[in-house]
């Protein structure tokens, strides 16, 4: 008994896998037994000319479902479809555009592109678009859209400014909001934008200061009158605004013992009114007037 079993344990499956046999009746090893169940338990569906797997009831998955649809065509073949050949959806071309006026999209199905065609099917229209009625602007005969408080960009600038909301757009002269009585901050205004010009070049567009991108000039003696080229300094925007501010303050203070914030604080002048006061020659006369001259 004992030299049956060593010569059943011996034996190899006839496959030449090199394992033990399995099933004794057909010498064959465990995973040689399984692929010949699988094989043996596949069924083909009955319907002749059919060769595909066979899921229920005997049948492929396209004639289960014929059948339960109660479709008479059981062929092999699959259903197709007789579209009439004025059907906009019977595509004869594969290269048709949207049938969309102005869409020259590629066509996707149901004679629209693919955008369109999603848009009718959630919609029930390739055109549908949505329409939030946005509020107007609520000063009278301006159809602008409002943005904020009920105003428009420009009205809402107008009432942060105090301005009259009524008044009429692009106002000249003494009517502008802008307006400052005529006075220019640099006489000879000309001269100086044709100096500027040279110098910036000859400076290769270079700040003198710090080396930066220059935009603007900036003068010497700290004037708006003298505009010749060895007046003229290249600088940036911040290098000419700090340089502006500081030379000034410490100016006046050395000369007339009071800065150029409190000059325009107490005699309530705007900056442009006390350089041009400065530069005409009669900024001391008027300080001495208000007692504010602290150096003579």
């Amino acid at each position: 008994m004992c030299v049956l079993l060593l010569i059943m344990k011996n034996k190899l499956c006839k496959n030449g896998d090199e394992r033990r046999v399995y099933i004794k009746k057909h010498q064959l090893c465990r995973p040689c037994c399984l692929r010949l169940y699988r094989e043996n338990s596949t069924k083909i569906c009955e319907i002749d000319g059919c060769d595909r797997k066979a899921r229920s009831l005997n049948l492929c998955e396209m004639h289960y479902l014929r059948q339960r649809k109660g479709i008479e065509d059981m062929g092999p073949g699959r259903l197709s479809r007789a579209w009439p050949e004025e059907d906009p959806r019977l595509r004869k071309n594969k290269y048709l555009e949207c049938s969309v006026t102005n869409c020259k999209d590629e066509y996707y199905a149901k004679s629209y592109c693919k955008v369109h065609y999603n848009l009718n099917r959630r919609h029930g229209a390739p055109l549908y678009k949505k329409y939030f009625p946005k509020p107007i602007c609520k000063v009278e005969n301006c159809h602008e859209i409002s943005i904020i408080k009920g105003f428009c960009q420009f009205h809402y600038k107008r009432s942060a400014n105090n301005v009259k909301l009524d008044r009429p757009k692009g106002l000249k002269g003494e009517l502008n909001p802008n307006w400052n009585g005529g006075i220019f901050t640099y006489p000879n205004h000309y001269e100086m934008k044709k100096n500027r010009l040279i110098v910036l070049e000859k400076a290769n567009w270079t700040c003198h200061y710090c080396g930066g991108k220059a935009d603007r000039v900036h003068h010497r003696d700290k004037t708006k009158h003298n505009h010749e080229i060895k007046n003229l300094i290249p600088s940036c925007a911040k290098c000419n605004a700090q340089r502006q501010d500081n030379n000034n303050r410490r100016y006046y203070l050395k000369r007339y013992g009071i800065s150029s914030v409190n000059i325009m604080a107490k005699l309530e002048l705007s900056k442009c009114e006390v350089n041009m006061m400065y530069d005409n020659g009669y900024l001391g006369n008027v300080l001495k007037l208000h007692r504010l001259h602290k150096r003579i």
